[in-house]
């Protein structure tokens, strides 16, 4: 079902919460939305302020459980967050997230849709690419190396020709979508033809807590119980990044600006 929300100036965003509301992380995953949402406007200066209120301007979604989903109408951007589900054999909820995903694609063209991590992922099955498994999974801060197109989408990072972002996944895409283009290498970071759909692998919304508190609960699903090898990975994850920036220029995105 969709949710309706009463008016609220900036940008309105929606985030659909695409892990389930009953990890112990599950509460620290939501504020680390909004707080780099707040430290992207707030921090770096230079933003219109109008843009975004970071209280009152984002919304979360439960598409696993509630299976709600925002009314595309209200929102100027809908973000798909990260998550562990396998979008090639997915379960109802992610068949239902997949053809919402097509739904907005289809049927609202001009709306600004971003997906981080299994959102990336979710985004390309959906409209005609493919995912595959890793032999090992991508953890920690590393290195994304931008194209030229990517250079010119993101500015700040366009001198050296990489960003820095915290990596958290053991799929990646295979095959991107039909006429996608790629901003970044090993099929990272791709923007839709009409510039109205972004999808990043990495977690520009992570801080190096939170990913270590994942760690802690993820043996499962990064498939490792070698702890040393993990400490020295949590440790990294404590290095400096560039997720502030690129969410600012997200919402600069979504804004038009």
């Amino acid at each position: 079902m969709l949710e309706d929300q009463a008016a609220s100036p900036g940008t309105r965003i929606a985030i659909l919460m695409n892990t389930s509301s009953s990890i112990p992380f599950f509460r620290f995953v939501r504020t680390s939305f909004t707080t780099t949402a707040s430290q992207a406007v707030n921090d770096l200066g230079g933003l219109n302020p109008g843009v975004l209120d970071p209280t009152a301007d984002i919304h979360f979604y439960d598409p696993i459980v509630a299976q709600s989903y925002p009314d595309p109408s209200y929102y100027d951007l809908i973000i798909l967050s990260g998550g562990t589900a396998d979008v090639r054999n997915p379960e109802p909820w992610v068949e239902k997230m997949l053809a919402y995903i097509r739904h907005l694609a289809e049927s609202f063209p001009e709306k600004k849709m971003v997906g981080i991590c299994w959102g990336h992922q979710a985004i390309c099955a959906a409209l005609g690419g493919t995912v595959i498994a890793m032999e090992e999974p991508e953890l920690g801060i590393r290195a994304c190396q931008l194209t030229e197109e990517g250079k010119s989408f993101f500015p700040f990072a366009a001198e050296k020709g990489t960003y820095r972002i915290h990596q958290f996944h053991k799929r990646q895409v295979d095959i991107p979508v039909p006429g996608f283009i790629s901003l970044a290498e090993n099929n990272q970071v791709f923007l839709s033809p009409s510039k109205n759909i972004l999808t990043l692998q990495g977690h520009p919304e992570m801080n190096g807590d939170l990913a270590s508190m994942i760690m802690d609960h993820a043996f499962t699903y990064i498939g490792s119980s070698d702890h040393r090898s993990l400490n020295i990975v949590k440790r990294s994850m404590q290095e400096e990044h560039d997720g502030v920036k690129i969410f600012r220029k997200i919402l600069e995105w979504a804004s038009g600006d």
